[in-house]
C-alpha cells in the first residue's frame, strides 16, 4: 500500500485485464468473500472464552512472535484500508468520508461488505 501510486480518475470496465473485468468486479465473487469474513467472525465470535482470551494474550506477549506480528498486521492493513477505499469510492462517484469509515470500522468484514454493495465500474 505503501508504494502504490494514487488513481482517483474514473477507470473503465473495458480498460482492465481479464481477471479485474471479470473476476474481481463480479458480484457473486464479493458476496463469496463477505460470506467468507463472516464465517471467520462467526467462529471467532462462538470460540470465544476467557480461557481463548487468555491463551491469546499468553501467545501474544510470551511465546510466540508470529500471533503478535500477525495481530499488528492485521491493525496497520485495517488502518490503511482507509485511504485504498476512498480512492475507489472516489473513482467509482460515491465517496463520502464518513462511508469510508464506517466501512472500515468493521475490520475484514467492513471491507469485503464495501465490495457487495459498491457501484459498478462503467463500460
Amino acid at each position: 500500500l505503501i508504494l502504490r501510486e494514487p488513481r482517483e480518475a474514473p477507470v473503465a470496465k473495458s480498460s482492465l485485464d481479464w481477471v479485474g473485468r471479470t473476476v474481481l468486479e463480479s458480484r457473486p465473487f464479493a458476496v463469496f468473500v463477505a460470506v467468507y469474513a463472516l464465517l471467520f467472525l462467526v467462529y471467532a465470535g462462538t470460540s470465544l472464552s476467557s480461557d481463548t482470551v487468555s491463551g491469546f494474550a499468553q501467545l501474544w506477549t510470551e511465546q510466540s512472535s508470529v500471533v503478535c506480528t500477525a495481530s499488528c498486521n492485521l491493525l496497520v492493513l485495517s488502518l490503511a484500508m482507509y485511504g485504498a477505499m476512498s480512492e475507489d469510492m472516489k473513482r467509482r462517484g460515491s465517496f463520502s468520508p464518513a462511508k469510508a469509515a464506517a466501512f472500515c470500522a468493521l475490520p475484514v468484514l467492513g471491507p469485503s461488505l464495501w465490495l457487495v454493495t459498491r457501484p459498478p465500474l462503467e463500460n
